[in-house]
């Protein structure tokens, strides 16, 4: 299941952060959806207090942490950053 959630923040991304500038109004759109399947998974904290054997570290946080660094890219929110 995290597998999955994280492919699909990595299509988000690709498909609609880095094609919207801050000024449109879609971006907003982009940023709501995003956060929302953000914490959709255990609140945000993702593999928190879980270990690694299932290889959740190694097959899914990096793509987690590029997201956001993603999102800071897009929108400039420092949020984004202090989530890493």
């Amino acid at each position: 299941m995290h597998r999955f959630m994280v492919n699909i923040l990595i299509i988000f991304i690709l498909a609609n952060c880095s094609l919207y500038k801050k000024e449109n109004v879609l971006l907003l759109d982009t940023i709501t959806k995003y956060n929302k399947l953000y914490f959709s998974v255990n609140n945000g904290d993702w593999h928190m207090n879980t270990g690694n054997e299932e290889g959740l570290y190694s097959w899914c946080e990096a793509y987690i942490l590029q997201s956001l660094i993603n999102m800071y890219i897009a929108t400039g929110d420092d949020d984004y950053l202090k989530r890493l």
